[in-house]
């Protein structure tokens, strides 16, 4: 999301987002457009400007962070402003990256699949031990949802994930 349309049309031309696992499902020139896409959409990493109309990017970040825990975040700016930087961190950014683009991006987008990847396998860790009915798997399975704010009381814990959407906890991305 930028409200420049070049820089979307470079981002999108100029970046190969299939050598990291991603592919462009959406773009924006406007923050209230943005955020709308990324309800909608549910993707999982968003480029997003700071100044735009309607709502800026570290309006957009904040707001989406509470809609959707599993999305990351990439500020791009034109400005160097530390303080920028400082809150799109704060808001959950993965990363700034100032305007024009260089090898910022590709650091980004590897940053950005080693974090995706961690957070999915941790899902399959979660999955493999419910279905694990050896000894041990119980043991295994209380830990790991205790290591993600699950309290199993009484050897019951309840854990749902509905549809095919990923699971999701609060201190993962």
């Amino acid at each position: 999301a930028d409200d420049e349309e070049y820089v979307v049309k470079s981002l999108i031309k100029n970046v190969n987002w299939r050598e990291y696992g991603f592919e462009v499902v959406a773009s924006s020139n406007d923050g209230i457009d943005a955020y709308g896409d990324i309800l909608k959409l549910k993707p999982h990493l968003v480029f997003t400007d700071i100044r735009m109309p309607g709502m800026n990017g570290l309006e957009l970040i904040k707001k989406a962070k509470t809609e959707l825990t599993g999305t990351l975040f990439v500020v791009i700016s034109g400005y160097a402003e530390f303080a920028y930087a400082q809150k799109a961190m704060n808001y959950g950014a993965i990363g700034f990256c100032l305007k024009p683009f260089d090898d910022e991006i590709d650091t980004l987008l590897k940053k950005a699949k080693n974090m995706l990847d961690s957070a999915g396998n941790e899902e399959l860790d979660i999955i493999t031990a419910i279905e694990d009915q050896s000894p041990g798997s119980k043991l295994q399975l209380a830990s790991l949802l205790r290591q993600k704010g699950i309290q199993v009381e009484n050897g019951i814990a309840a854990a749902v994930s509905l549809g095919a959407e990923r699971i999701c906890f609060r201190d993962s991305v």
